[in-house]
């Protein structure tokens, strides 16, 4: 017996289209229906790998009693946080606001109109069945109550961040000064949370936060704070060694549900890795230590053996759950490794990755390098054994794996890839940065050149949310640094036309998470603040920054400084919330250097591309004209026209704060 999810397209939807629940998506007819029979709506949202939410599901959507009371006095609607991530902003915020907490699965019921009349998160069998009583009572003996403290709710959450956005500033300084003040506020913030003893910044449960991560590798290489980068290196380390990071196949989970990193919440998700890949790639070009790019090439490759689709895309995540139960699929005993390995070999690995006969969890044993001085490079016999018992888990029942593939998770790889590309010198990164960008032109985007969401099995759907976009265009640029192609260059352009006339809120700047293709709900959400990955906003700013350094686009420019402006507030509140939006800010309190390459000799693109892979590349602004587009590149960038190339000679141009230095023939005479 299926209900009203049976034809959708999304993975987590399609999970519970035999429930007893009478499920429909979030479509026109559930409201309508809503509306006709005069009941509230029960909105569940959640995803496909989340524990709890299988959970939930296990315990009250395949019960019959719940079901029937449930199909009787409510419209029930299920929702795919990933797949509709406006939705979940909406009524993730009201749940944040009425609860003080939020997390998945997320149950919000709404009156006929969809406004919030009650939210929780997870709630066992007999807490869910009362609540579901109590609101029905509520719903048939004070609706006009109930529908006014509604109304009142939905405008107070549609308020509120504007007022916070409007908050006067006590007094004024210059911007570089206030930018500098904010960026130190936000170091001595995280420096206040970080753990000396395992790394991280912050309490248990631990989050990797690579956003925070990656704006203290910036703000350490521009000053001389030389307590940052030690933290950054112990947390990247400890995580590596811990059980957060699957020491036999690779790839990190989640988070952290203890303070050592040892024990994770077992789900893996496509931009946890593209985000930590970013980040070890960039600790390994500071420190130039092997341990940081072994790391990232481990990271590539779980996604490569596990994440990558036949299309060219990557899978969305792979979940915690198999039949023994959540984590079960990473777990072993002794006496399993004992059989696998052998007498001989067994003894010497477990001894290496802390094996017991008494286990670390439920009597099992989660592989991990905590109590192993020699970790910083595993000796190849070890690795031998290690291969032989990835060989043997493979044999055990898959794990469920969200199969769709996001625009925006996508393009996080994307840009995770073409970095290792140019950092470690990979070509085969680079083929697969490719062939995934090829596959959000061709197949994730319309005959008109914009930008789908969500691709499953064959079908394309969802206008592109902000971060598809944002997303999207972090990748282009990434793709250009790496390759210096103006394809890379072209998209990046034409996807920031679409962004700024799609999503830029044009009375009160910054972006808006949904575009005007999308459906009307109670208000238009923004997202500003980062979560488990960096705000669309924020990597919007960034990406309208560097675009607009780079065309003198002095539209874009203003855009720049209006968002700043509206930014302002929030961050002065609470600076390390908004880590990826600092690196904007950081923009303005160091500038940037911008880089004309005029390349003259065949070989000297080569030369360009060894000197990129050792620089600050979030920091740089690059064009590089060769013969090839020199023509193409003064079209699109009419300020570079009375640049001469002359065959046979390279230049380099180098300018800062809108000076430029004296031009060099090779890079060598340029310091790092």
């Amino acid at each position: 017996m299926y209900n009203h999810l049976q034809n959708e397209k999304s993975p987590y939807l399609l999970q519970h289209a035999q429930n007893p629940v009478d499920w429909y998506p979030w479509t026109a007819a559930a409201f309508a229906k809503a509306q006709k029979e005069q009941k509230p709506i029960f909105l569940s949202i959640g995803y496909a790998t989340c524990h709890w939410c299988h959970v939930m599901t296990e315990e009250s959507f395949m019960d019959e009693q719940v079901a029937s009371y449930l199909n009787e006095h409510f419209i029930a609607i299920k929702v795919d946080r990933e797949e509709r991530p406006d939705v979940d902003a909406v009524y993730m915020q009201f749940c944040q606001s009425f609860t003080g907490f939020g997390g998945w699965p997320l149950s919000v019921f709404l009156t006929p109109t969809q406004k919030p009349i009650f939210a929780a998160t997870y709630l066992p069998k007999e807490n869910f069945l009362l609540l579901l009583q109590e609101i029905n009572h509520m719903w048939q003996t004070e609706r006009a109550a109930c529908e006014e403290a509604s109304q009142s709710m939905t405008f107070a959450l549609a308020q509120s961040i504007q007022q916070e956005l409007e908050k006067p500033r006590k007094k004024k300084i210059g911007k570089k000064e206030l930018c500098q003040t904010l960026c130190q506020k936000a170091v001595a913030g995280l420096k206040q949370h970080f753990d000396p003893v395992y790394g991280g910044f912050s309490d248990v449960p631990k989050f990797p936060a690579p956003q925070q991560m990656l704006f203290l590798l910036q703000y350490a290489e521009q000053t001389a704070d030389k307590a940052i980068l030690p933290m950054v290196e112990k947390t990247l380390q400890q995580m590596a060694r811990g059980g957060i990071f699957d020491q036999i196949g690779f790839g990190f989970s989640r988070y952290s549900t203890d303070r050592e990193w040892l024990v994770p919440h077992f789900e893996k998700m496509l931009y946890d890795n593209a985000l930590l890949a970013m980040v070890y790639l960039e600790c390994y070009r500071i420190t130039k230590k092997d341990f940081y790019q072994d790391m990232a090439r481990k990271i590539f490759f779980y996604v490569e053996q596990e994440m990558m689709s036949d299309y060219g895309g990557f899978y969305t995540a792979q979940d915690a759950d198999s039949v023994e139960g959540e984590g079960a699929f990473y777990l072993f005993t002794l006496a399993e490794v004992m059989a696998v390995l052998g007498e001989q070999d067994g003894p010497v690995f477990c001894n290496f990755y802390g094996i017991d006969q008494k286990g670390n969890f439920d009597g099992k044993n989660i592989v991990n390098l905590l109590s192993q001085k020699q970790w910083e490079k595993i000796p190849q016999p070890i690795d031998r054994m290690r291969q032989k018992l990835y060989r043997y888990r493979q044999k055990r029942m898959a794990l469920r794996k969200d199969d769709k593939i996001l625009t925006s998770w996508n393009a996080l790889m994307i840009a995770a890839l073409a970095k290792g590309s140019l950092v470690l010198r990979e070509e085969n990164y680079l083929l697969l940065a490719k062939r995934a960008f090829a596959f959000l032109e061709e197949t994730m985007t319309d005959q008109k050149g914009f930008l789908y969401a969500r691709f499953w099995q064959g079908s394309v759907g969802i206008p592109a949310y902000l971060d598809d976009y944002a997303f999207a265009i972090w990748a282009a640029r990434n793709l250009y640094m790496t390759t210096c192609d103006t394809v890379y260059l072209q998209k990046a352009l034409l996807w920031q036309q679409q962004l700024l006339d799609l999503f830029y809120d044009t009375e009160r700047a910054g972006f808006y998470l949904t575009s005007t293709a999308h459906d009307d709900l109670i208000f238009r959400p923004k997202e500003y603040y980062d979560g488990a990955m960096p705000a669309g906003n924020s990597v919007a700013f960034v990406g309208l920054q560097y675009l607009a350094t780079l065309s003198r686009n002095q539209t874009w420019q203003k855009m720049t400084e209006n968002c700043f402006s509206a930014y302002l507030p929030l961050v002065e509140a609470n600076p390390t919330a908004y880590c990826f939006l600092l690196l904007g800010f950081l923009n303005m309190a160091y500038p940037e250097t911008e880089l004309i390459a005029v390349l003259g000799q065949q070989e000297e693109k080569k030369n360009l591309m060894d000197w990129l892979g050792n620089q600050n590349t979030e920091r740089l602004v690059l064009v590089a004209i060769e013969e090839k587009n020199m023509e193409q590149i003064k079209s699109m960038f009419p300020h570079l026209r009375d640049y001469v190339l002359k065959p046979g000679e390279s230049k380099y141009y180098f300018c800062t704060e809108q000076r430029c230095l004296v031009p060099v023939k090779s890079l060598e005479k340029q310091k790092k």
